[in-house]
């Protein structure tokens, strides 16, 4: 099963959908997933579209959507809860399966502020204000344009 969750940046919150399990890689539901997530332009916009999403795929019956902690804090047995580095980076090497866990991570950033990130590889990225990527296992997928050319360097083809 390929796991899957959604997450909203938002000026004061972080929130974070119920993982769906199942057929979430790009040509299961993981395109249809990216592309209606890019849509998104609230946060009650994203409630309505993981409510959505999940009535047309999964049918769970749980709560769909979590306030995810801000900065990484450590939690019961020395899990790491949170989003952000306390320096406002997101490092997807820091103990990715205590934090984030899905095989696949879709970010909606609605700020107006960049984010740097970290990915599992150690490469550096931005997420853009109002962007949105796509990211396995804590590896950059799919984002804009602009931000995969910061992602690869400047002069490489995306």
């Amino acid at each position: 099963m390929t796991r899957e969750t959604f997450y909203l940046i938002t000026k004061d919150q972080i929130l974070e959908s119920a993982e769906f399990n199942g057929d979430m890689y790009p040509s299961g539901y993981g395109d249809e997933a990216l592309e209606v997530l890019r849509e998104v332009e609230s946060e009650e916009q994203f409630r309505s579209m993981v409510e959505d999403f999940n009535t047309n795929h999964h049918n769970y019956e749980e709560e769909l959507i979590y306030d995810k902690l801000w900065f990484v804090e450590e939690g019961k047995n020395g899990w790491l809860k949170g989003t952000f580095e306390l320096d406002e980076t997101i490092d997807f090497r820091n103990k990715y399966f205590d934090r984030f866990f899905s095989d696949y991570i879709f970010i909606r950033n609605l700020t107006e502020t960049d984010y740097k990130f970290i990915d599992g590889d150690g490469v550096e990225g931005i997420i853009k204000a109002n962007d949105t990527l796509r990211l396995s296992f804590g590896r950059l997928v799919e984002g804009s344009r602009n931000t995969l050319v910061e992602w690869l360097g400047e002069n490489k083809e995306a």
